[in-house]
């Protein structure tokens, strides 16, 4: 049995528990991860390691917001994403909330919830759907991960449906097989048949070629009827410097025992080494040969980061590039992780990419031919509620608080500061309040409506640190 299956159309870098009110100004928003498939735990696992090895890097968010538009280009904010974090950094809530008609009583979604050992790693991932009548969460399953103690990796993970109180069954089982080096050589599915049994579905055997820069991977799908495994695909990945170079597949002729052309992809790096190019390719039968049909061109900025990534697509017949759709990417470069992180950025999961630099924003575009530009259809941004810094930091520029508030906001600004201006806005942008302060103030917002609001500090017209509030 399938069951839900995230796939959430921009990504995120998960965030944390909110524990002061210190913004760095290009921290203000930020975008990483969450092209995150929750219905595979190993995938979730390696995602959780990504988030956690950007938050060690003094990085903490506690939210994301999807912004979406409307015909006439309006920006709305239609969902937001919330993120809790345990002291050991790692994930341990992860919420969806839809706005309707901008009501800041927002509709809860979904929520995971974690938990790991004490060595990090995932054991247990929950899964909860809000029961808008009941005003819960109610369970709907339950992942656990077994860890194979040989070489640290997953050995099996085992999904079981929460039906209520009293109906918890297993649905499916995911088994991980290594040889004696601990190398992965066998990944296998197992699904609930009719009769409520957990059985054989599909398999993925790791094979070793007579070329090192040559990796093999076999796929096949259990036959019921007759208990054997069929032979249905294959894939070989060639490297070059440790970086995929081209990715071949073929279909199985059980008939004459014969291998069919399927479908390949190309990557073209630049004199940097970073990904300028991937092209699509499909076999075709009739004339023999791969037909170029979908092409994604990459940008980089000057620390090696992702920019900008263009989509395009060919039909058939044709012999031009037609554009379809482009994302970009904003990065802090002013803040260094100090290493080269590997996350999956939106736009194509074919590719890891090499971060250096928090990414501040993250915005797709979709190409009009009419008008022969690109019109933005959606946004991300991230909020960070705290950034752990160094003890040679300044620790504190402002205090802002409580968060939430009913009535008061403090504002406890540094005395390394004289005059400053606080600026509060709506979730749609508008100025909402507007006041210079020196030291310490207490503003109302009595008169403010529920909701999320932003705030700027300036200090002689330069940001000096921006954050969120919700007013209860």
């Amino acid at each position: 049995m399938k069951y839900f299956l995230l796939t959430f159309i921009f990504t995120c870098v998960l965030s944390f528990v909110l524990v002061s009110q210190t913004f760095n100004e290009n921290l203000l928003s930020d975008q990483l991860i969450l092209d995150l498939d929750f219905s595979n735990p190993k995938e979730v696992n390696n995602r959780l390691h990504t988030m956690k090895l950007l938050n060690s890097t003094t990085l903490n968010m506690d939210s994301s917001i999807l912004f979406s538009y409307t015909e006439n280009g309006q920006k709305f904010p239609s969902e937001i994403y919330y993120y809790e974090y345990d002291t050991d950094r790692n994930l341990i809530s992860f919420c969806r909330q839809s706005y309707i008609d901008l009501n800041p009583n927002n509709i809860y979604e979904y929520k995971y919830t974690f938990e790991y050992d004490e060595n990090g790693r995932l054991i247990e991932q929950n899964q909860f759907v809000w029961d808008q009548e009941l005003l819960d969460w109610d369970l709907r399953n339950i992942v656990h991960v077994e860890w194979n103690e040989q070489n640290s990796e997953i050995d099996n993970w085992k999904r079981y449906l929460y039906i209520n109180a009293d109906s918890l069954f297993l649905s499916d089982k995911y088994q991980y097989v290594y040889n004696v080096d601990g190398e992965l050589i066998e990944e296998i599915s197992f699904n609930l048949n009719i009769q409520n049994e957990l059985k054989y579905e599909n398999k993925i055997v790791y094979l070793e070629t007579e070329f090192d820069s040559i990796k093999e991977r076999e796929y096949y799908y259990w036959v019921p009827p007759y208990s054997y495994w069929r032979l249905e695909a294959k894939s070989l990945t060639t490297y070059h410097d440790n970086k995929i170079k081209k990715v071949e597949s073929f279909t199985y002729n059980a008939n004459n025992a014969s291998w069919k052309n399927q479908s390949k992809r190309i990557y073209i790096y630049n004199q940097s080494d970073e990904l300028e190019t991937l092209t699509f390719y499909t076999w075709e039968n009739e004339d023999n040969y791969f037909r170029d049909y979908s092409r994604r061109n990459y940008l980089f900025d000057f620390n090696g980061n992702e920019s900008q990534l263009i989509f395009e697509y060919k039909l058939e017949g044709e012999n031009f590039w037609r554009t379809s759709r482009k994302t970009n990417w904003y990065f802090d470069l002013s803040y260094d992780f100090g290493f080269e992180i590997y996350a999956p950025l939106v736009g194509g999961g074919y590719v890891e990419r090499s971060i250096y630099n928090p990414v501040l924003k993250f915005i797709s575009s979709n190409y009009v031919d009419s008008i022969n530009q690109f019109k933005v259809n959606y946004d991300v941004e991230y909020f960070y509620s705290d950034k752990i810094v160094s003890i040679n930091d300044i620790v504190h520029q402002a205090n802002i608080y409580p968060n939430p508030f009913s009535e008061e906001l403090n504002i406890n600004i540094s005395e390394s500061y004289s005059t400053v201006v606080f600026k509060l806005f709506s979730i749609d942008g508008k100025l909402v309040n507007e006041k210079s302060i020196k030291g310490n103030a207490k503003i109302n917002m009595g008169n403010l409506n529920s909701g999320i609001f932003f705030y700027k500090v300036y200090f002689e017209n330069e940001l000096l640190t921006s954050g969120k509030v919700i007013k209860q």
